[in-house]
């Protein structure tokens, strides 16, 4: 894990686990500057990014060797773009190496339009006067013929998904 933090976050040197006086577990990392040693920084002191960082490889590493199912929301929230881009070849090896399914929600482009997940792992929800729809990007005839012709998956999901009526949203604002 400590590699991973070093190789996503500027400057981060070390990461440990410190126990205060009552016992208490606390994380600590190291990270470099211009002085002789580290300066220090406790988990109350980390951005929200790096917080999640730490969760998103804690879960991944520390994955059952069992078969099992991991279930994410939104992983990308807080994280850097160039390091949203590389978590769908994280979860991959995560996947290859743990006989794991991981299932997660999204909206960020970083994800939806990685080369490597196809529409058939693309499961799309909307929200219907009946209920909830779930349809796989690649049975639905008309986005697939969108992807072909070249436009982003991210930007064909967005037509599907996007709420109709925002402009209730712009007007409630000016009152």
């Amino acid at each position: 894990m400590q590699r991973a933090l070093q190789a996503a976050v500027p400057e981060f040197e070390s990461l440990e686990i410190e126990v205060d006086p009552s016992g208490t577990p606390h994380l600590k990392a190291g990270y470099r500057n211009w002085r002789s040693t580290p300066s220090t920084q406790y988990e109350t002191d980390f951005s929200d990014g790096t917080l999640r960082l730490i969760g998103l490889l804690w879960t991944v590493i520390k994955a059952p060797s069992n078969a099992g199912v991991l279930l994410l929301e939104e992983p990308e929230l807080s994280l850097n773009s160039a390091i949203v881009k590389v978590l769908p070849s994280m979860f991959a090896m995560a996947q290859r190496s743990n006989d794991l399914q991981i299932v997660l929600s999204t909206h960020a482009p970083e994800l939806l339009d990685e080369e490597g997940i196809s529409p058939k792992e693309i499961l799309i929800l909307r929200v219907t006067d009946d209920g909830t729809t779930a349809d796989l990007l690649s049975d639905l005839d008309h986005p697939m013929d969108n992807i072909e012709l070249g436009l982003p998956t991210s930007d064909v999901i967005h037509q599907l998904i996007a709420p109709h009526e925002l402009q209730g949203l712009i007007d409630s604002s000016s009152r």
